[in-house]
């Protein structure tokens, strides 16, 4: 679990009062991150839309990754283990 500094969470009700300090906090990089809290429990995190497109940069690259060793370990298949393309979608019951 992600720790919260104190200065790192906002309740709903103080985030609705002080929508613009936190935003400016978090777009002159004062706090990595906001915890919006709920019934304090974290509801939402707020971030910098810099740090926003590098963690969805990193998610699409990791996805990337993955797709690439699949691809390469069905190569490796041994075409004798392929299963017909007509016979899968039989077996999902869709007639061709």
């Amino acid at each position: 679990m992600i720790a919260y500094s104190r200065e790192e969470m906002v309740s709903v009700t103080d985030l609705l009062k002080t929508l613009r300090q936190t935003l400016d906090k978090i777009s002159h990089h004062s706090v990595e991150k906001i915890a919006v809290m709920k019934n304090n429990r974290p509801e939402a995190v707020m971030l910098s839309i810099d740090e926003y497109e590098r963690i969805k940069e990193l998610a699409d690259m990791a996805e990337h990754i993955g797709l690439a060793e699949l691809i390469r370990e069905r190569k490796e298949t041994p075409k004798e283990s392929y299963i017909p393309f007509n016979d899968v979608m039989a077996k999902a019951g869709i007639v061709l």
